[in-house]
């Protein structure tokens, strides 16, 4: 589907832990993309040019949360809650 940039990596010696297609729903919009789980942060990279970024990255420190969640009536999703850090 779609090519990881690992120039954007916020780190050159980031460990990649994880790589998949993924997708980000959220009301009425699904939309495609490669996510990126590293040692330090997990990135989205979208597959179209709907967004003003073209990847967004959230650093793993401020993860509070991750939860399991129904998508299409499976359990094949999942929820991640960050901090709001300033």
């Amino acid at each position: 589907m779609l090519k990881f940039d690992l120039k954007q990596l916020k780190d050159l010696y980031e460990k990649i832990l994880f790589e998949q297609d993924a997708y980000v729903i959220k009301p009425l919009i699904q939309n495609p993309g490669k996510c990126l789980l590293t040692n330090q942060c997990c990135y989205f990279q979208v597959l179209n040019n709907i967004n003003e970024q073209q990847i967004v990255k959230y650093d793993l420190s401020a993860l509070f949360k991750i939860t399991k969640r129904r998508y299409k009536f499976r359990y094949i999703g999942c929820e991640l809650q960050f901090k709001l850090t300033e």
